[in-house]
């Protein structure tokens, strides 16, 4: 709580003087960028990086074959993953992509997906460790801290450049 009021502080303080700044110091729009990036970067939260994660899979699930509920592909992975939906408070929920590619992944809101290539090749103890893996990124917060460094360098280059 404290934190938070912290950066709410830093955000006021910043819209208020920002504009004196810029008088003051010739501040041209890369810098008052480089500051909004800055302060997304400190203030970019698990909620923002979920929603960012479901905007993308739910488009990625439009644009690729879904497994239906009665896929030979679904009930596998549905025999493997139904005990880990709340893994570690974790919200999970499971789909294949029938594509030729190989690969999974997991976002931040808690989808995993799986190709079916992937499972054509591997074993159930090897999906198992395949997508615990895909999982562990969800449970790190991976996706929120990549974005909040994405926005640091942006900030710094912007900064830098100005």
């Amino acid at each position: 709580m404290k934190t938070s009021l912290s950066y709410l502080a830093l955000a006021g303080f910043l819209i208020f003087t920002a504009p004196v700044a810029s008088a003051q110091i010739k501040m041209n729009s890369k810098g008052i960028g480089a500051l909004g990036k800055g302060l997304k970067a400190v203030t970019f939260s698990d909620a923002d990086a979920a929603k960012l994660a479901s905007e993308a899979v739910a488009y990625m699930d439009t644009h690729n074959t879904v497994a239906g509920a009665n896929d030979p592909y679904t009930i596998r992975l549905k025999k493997l993953f139904s005990k880990h939906q709340s893994e570690g408070g974790l919200n999970l929920n499971f789909k294949v992509y029938k594509v030729s590619d190989i690969n999974a992944f997991a976002c931040a809101d808690g989808s995993v997906r799986v190709f079916s290539s992937l499972m054509d090749m591997m074993t159930d103890d090897e999906l198992l460790g395949i997508i615990g893996h895909e999982i562990g990124h969800v449970a790190n917060k991976d996706t929120r801290d990549a974005v909040r460094s994405a926005y640091k360098r942006e900030a710094l280059t912007d900064a830098a450049s100005s």
